[in-house]
């Protein structure tokens, strides 16, 4: 009797730990707080907070925050402008990602470069907050000189951007495309035209680009043309819309941190690449002419053979081979004919057409799969060529 009772005080003088305070629903501090700048505006990106402080759901739908902005070793002061609520998770549930803009003051905008730190400080409904967030870094200071009068063209290796030059040490141009593959008619139409415009206050979850296939790029130039004012993009696709603009940027040491400073982005240029440009010509045509005799003194039938070297492009799908009849000064006698009836896929051809004591003019073109024609390889036969 006395062990059950004892075992019955035991089972119910069990602890159950220290009171747990009740929670002041802080948001937790951003942890991926970055900050890029393009010319005198700086974009600030992080993930809206899921818990609070104390690890704990947040309950409320929105959050609203503020942000500031140090100089070197200065205080943190409040942006002008800054400040704004923001829902604390998407329309598919997920976290917010907060994207806000601040346009620097003219003495941070240029001048000597400076190391800029930005902060987030976060508020739970009643104005409470768990303090700023870890810094992220730009650098204030005159930016690089902006590209100017950025232009695109299509050629057989892809699209090829130019710019104008910059005098003195301009640093690294950066491509910007902008892919339309996947866009709807209207709204690709619609992000065609539009132009980057500069945010003079703090704006939120600007996704235009969301939607868009985003790819950055240095410029490398065209191995014909090392030009520092000319790029070749070989990865576009034909026929997709693209979008590119052109920017330059510097690397900026501050002690042991490494920053980036780009300059303002270019104007806008558009342009899908078609499939309308023909392959280099073939080369090293040859033609050697034969007649196999049957007997002793008979002449046997007469024939040309024409070899030349192929084309190294993926998308040949043949070569076109023509002969035409020519005089002694080169002028054509007749029209020039056309010996494959279809595009032969070998780098040769046999013309058992040709007749004996005739000067010939022979031309092989090349043709890709979408029909383009190049340039054409020609050799002339002289009657006296006969082996």
């Amino acid at each position: 009797m006395g062990s059950v009772l004892l075992a019955g005080l035991l089972t119910g003088c069990a602890n159950p730990g220290p009171p747990r305070a009740p929670s002041l629903h802080l948001p937790s501090l951003p942890r991926d707080l970055s900050a890029d700048r393009s010319g005198d505006v700086v974009e600030l990106r992080f993930t809206a907070p899921r818990n609070s402080t104390d690890k704990l759901p947040l309950r409320a739908a929105t959050i609203s925050g503020t942000l500031c902005r140090q100089v070197g070793k200065g205080p943190c002061v409040t942006v002008p402008g800054s400040g704004g609520t923001f829902p604390r998770v998407d329309a598919g549930g997920r976290p917010t990602i907060v994207v806000w803009h601040d346009s620097l003051p003219a003495d941070l905008g240029s001048g000597p470069r400076r190391l800029l730190c930005y902060r987030v400080e976060l508020f739970n409904a009643l104005g409470k907050s768990a303090g700023p967030s870890d810094p992220a870094y730009v650098v204030a200071g005159t930016p690089p000189a902006r590209v100017e009068h950025l232009t695109a063209e299509g050629s057989r290796k892809g699209i090829v951007l130019h710019w104008a030059p910059s005098t003195g040490d301009a640093g690294e141009v950066l491509l910007r495309r902008e892919g339309r593959a996947s866009l709807p008619p209207k709204e690709a139409a619609k992000a065609e035209s539009a132009t980057p415009k500069r945010t003079s206050t703090l704006s939120l979850n600007d996704d235009r680009t969301a939607k868009q296939d985003v790819v950055w790029m240095s410029a490398v130039p065209d191995a014909a043309d090392r030009s520092q004012n000319r790029s070749l993009d070989a990865s576009a696709v034909l026929s997709v819309p693209y979008r590119y603009q052109a920017v330059r940027r510097e690397m900026v040491k501050f002690g042991g941190r490494t920053l980036e400073l780009r300059g303002e982005l270019s104007d806008p240029v558009s342009i899908t690449l078609q499939p309308v440009f023909a392959s280099a010509a073939p080369t090293g045509l040859v033609a050697a002419a034969f007649s196999n005799a049957t007997s002793p003194g008979v002449a046997g039938p007469f024939a040309v053979d024409l070899v030349w070297q192929p084309v190294d492009d993926a998308d040949i799908a043949g070569y076109n081979v023509y002969r035409e009849r020519i005089d002694a000064s080169g002028a054509a006698v007749g029209g020039r004919e056309k010996l494959s009836p279809t595009a032969s896929r070998e780098p040769g051809f046999h013309d058992a057409t040709a007749k004996a004591n005739e000067r010939y003019r022979y031309s092989v073109t090349a043709v890709d799969t979408h029909g383009n024609e190049s340039a054409a390889a020609t050799t002339v036969l002289e009657p006296s060529e006969v082996q």
